[in-house]
């Protein structure tokens, strides 16, 4: 339903702008790459798993299971959304623009991935706590989710889309999945006695918060360089950044890839 409301706006060339739909279609492409290969693969892993230790009432490894997953997908989602904001519109150019998709095209279409990749973690996040309930035989309460976050959408399209254009549907579907973020995590809390989500992750962010930010500087710095080169080193700067901040589940990819 958010897609069909977004779509709707984003065609209301003179609020938003020309091109507004295509421009938002490429954009949420992009944002789907990085959650379709790990965020949703995660929380499709995991729920097998979940629903196991719920029919057994082994909660104690419900709530570890649980928060490694969230704990991976930051360590994919993180970086993934700044580099999106960072490098967006040269991504953009060298994918898409030729023929008819133009300059103009190109930054739209980066001007939307901005700010839908600040909502890149909680796309990521909804799917596995999503997961959980359904793991608990709990369908209701994602639904619940899901029509606050509905209406908060709808609500923040027509608030954003007057000074932000293209720029503001993108930011009000991030702000909407946030909000669903939060409620799952607070009433998935509840269910399990008191989870303090943001006690158990806060140590995890913060070092994969600081090896982001080693990236992030070397994104900057290479602005000008070939993309590959600017990715790449992206790439190795953050996992050497992670592996020297201790995050365990790249020390864990990294033991994986030695036995191969």
């Amino acid at each position: 339903a958010s897609v069909l409301v977004d779509t709707m706006l984003a065609s209301l060339a003179f609020i938003v702008g020309e091109g507004g739909v295509a421009a938002l279609y490429y954009a949420s492409r992009l944002v789907q790459l990085p959650l379709g290969i790990f965020g949703i693969s995660v929380a499709q892993a995991a729920l097998p798993t979940l629903s196991q230790q719920a029919s057994l009432q082994d909660m104690d490894s419900f709530k570890a299971t649980l928060l490694s997953a969230l704990r991976a997908t930051l360590v994919i989602t993180i970086p993934a959304s700044v580099g999106l904001v960072l490098l967006g519109r040269p991504i953009v150019e060298t994918l898409f623009q030729r023929g008819e998709f133009t300059a103009y095209s190109s930054e739209i279409t980066s001007f939307a991935l901005m700010f839908y990749a600040f909502g890149l973690w909680a796309f990521a996040w909804n799917k596995i706590l999503v997961a959980a309930f359904h793991s608990m035989k709990d369908t209701r309460t994602p639904v619940k989710a899901g029509a606050a976050a509905l209406g908060a959408n709808i609500a923040l399209n027509l608030i954003l889309m007057w000074p932000l254009g293209i720029g503001g549907l993108a930011l009000a579907t991030a702000c909407s999945s946030t909000l669903s973020c939060v409620l799952l995590m607070r009433w998935l809390g509840v269910r399990l006695q008191g989870l303090n989500f943001a006690q158990a992750l806060r140590v995890p962010l913060m070092r994969v918060g600081a090896a982001t930010l080693l990236m992030a500087v070397f994104c900057v710095a290479t602005a000008e360089k070939p993309l590959f080169f600017s990715i790449g080193g992206s790439i190795v700067l953050y996992g050497v950044g992670c592996v020297l901040l201790n995050v365990e589940e790249v020390k864990v990819l990294t033991r994986k890839w030695r036995r191969t």
